[in-house]
């Protein structure tokens, strides 16, 4: 497994049909680290201010000169992720944004994908470790 497979096994997980090569993977890296960092605010969300990559945006302060994050709400809360159909059709990563399905059921989403790739792990594991069964 590759380093990039790797880190975004998560993200990755339900893709594995398609067979992407390191290169395309690479070719995506800018998605699928927007894509992760949104994963990550949707697991931290509480429901009120949504902060995912659809709304935030830096601003720059003109008494300091530094940039700082601000989350605007008027864009609805939405989140990016692999899009199977997309990656279907034109045989490479593809992404959409997908509208929140609310709090709970968005962190219940996660939380199975996480659980599906560490169940997959453990398999692998006890497969080398013990021979195949």
């Amino acid at each position: 497994m590759s380093d990039l497979t790797e880190k975004y096994k998560y993200l990755l997980a339900g893709f594995e049909s398609f067979g992407f090569t390191d290169e395309q993977i690479q070719t995506a890296v800018f998605s699928l680290e927007t894509a992760r960092q949104d994963m990550e605010s949707c697991m931290d969300c509480d429901g009120r201010t949504c902060k995912t990559s659809v709304n935030r945006r830096e601003l720059l302060d003109r008494r300091t000169g530094e940039f700082r994050v601000d989350y605007k709400q008027d864009g609805g809360k939405f989140y990016l992720a692999p899009s199977p159909e997309g990656c279907a059709a034109y045989k490479c990563l593809s992404f959409m944004l997908y509208e929140c399905p609310g709090v709970l059921k968005r962190k219940e989403e996660i939380s199975a994908k996480l659980r599906r790739v560490r169940n997959r792990e453990e398999k692998r594991e006890k497969v080398r470790v013990y021979g195949e069964v």
